[in-house]
């Protein structure tokens, strides 16, 4: 019960040893998938584990970055694919400071068939 309450008053006000966490959920990757000619794309699959768990997919549907899934650390393995290009495999290790993950921002070139 007291390990109970010490973790609820610790986290309750959102601070953490003088630091003032924010409610916000943090992307843990943020892709961004260029042409070769360095044009962005969009409508591409990512298909990703994390620490080799069970497969996930993400559309992204716009040609800004697309997030990858919100405040999960680990190794995240991603394929990305889309309709006339070769698909390309990359991998990532998302870590966390006392709040939040520390996002990684990921740019991925596909080449056209």
């Amino acid at each position: 019960m007291f390990a109970s309450f010490w973790f609820l008053s610790a986290c309750g006000n959102g601070a953490y040893d003088g630091v003032a966490c924010t409610t916000e959920a943090r992307s843990s990757v943020d892709i961004s998938v260029l042409d070769t000619l360095g044009l962005p794309l969009r409508d591409y699959e990512v298909i990703y584990q994390i620490n080799q768990g069970a497969v996930q997919k993400t559309i992204c549907s716009t040609s800004s970055p697309c997030a990858i899934d919100f405040e999960k650390t680990g190794v995240f393995s991603l394929t990305v694919s889309k309709s006339g290009f070769q698909s390309v495999t990359g991998e990532v290790t998302v870590s966390k400071d006392v709040c939040h993950v520390i996002t990684q921002r990921v740019t991925l070139t596909l080449k056209a068939f």
